[in-house]
């Protein structure tokens, strides 16, 4: 408990001016009974999701799952920041919005046997996403090698957002 307390305060030291005024930011970037400012206008401005996260921290009990949750989003920006794929973020995150994505599945076969014989193939690509005996699989990039990770697609949790 003492380790995630001082890393708290380690964070709010080393990004309190990302953070700005939380009190006032929670109610000024987020009207209530309004949608995010990021759903308004899908361009991702680090900053005011910081300050809207700093916000929302401060209301929430330190330590509680809430104020945990806020902390590892914030973090989480910050790291899409400090490692400059905040563009390629705001790409993912434009492509979720439109009402028109759809999950793309690349390719379809019946046994996880053919699709491991394609994956050491060459073929497969990083965050390829395939359907095997109607279960999805997603293409991770390991040190040195491919591998399946199960990744549902939304015909097993009961929506379809998909594209064959």
């Amino acid at each position: 408990m003492l380790r995630e307390v001082l890393e708290a305060e380690t964070f709010y030291l080393q990004h309190s001016e990302k953070l700005g005024d939380a009190s006032s930011a929670l109610h000024h970037a987020v009207p209530q009974g309004k949608a995010s400012p990021l759903s308004q206008n899908p361009e991702v401005k680090a900053e005011d999701v910081l300050e809207v996260l700093g916000a929302a921290m401060e209301q929430a009990p330190k330590g509680s799952r809430e104020w945990k949750a806020f902390e590892a989003a914030a973090f989480c920006l910050l790291y899409v920041q400090e490692h400059d794929k905040l563009e390629d973020f705001a790409h993912y995150y434009r492509e979720r919005l439109d009402p028109n994505f759809k999950i793309k599945v690349e390719r379809d076969f019946g046994t996880r046997a053919e699709a491991e014989v394609w994956l050491k193939s060459g073929e497969a690509l990083h965050r390829m996403q395939i359907r095997i005996d109607g279960k999805g699989f997603l293409v991770v990039q390991l040190p040195g090698r491919l591998t399946l990770m199960n990744n549902p697609l939304p015909e097993e949790l009961g929506t379809d957002d998909s594209e064959d």
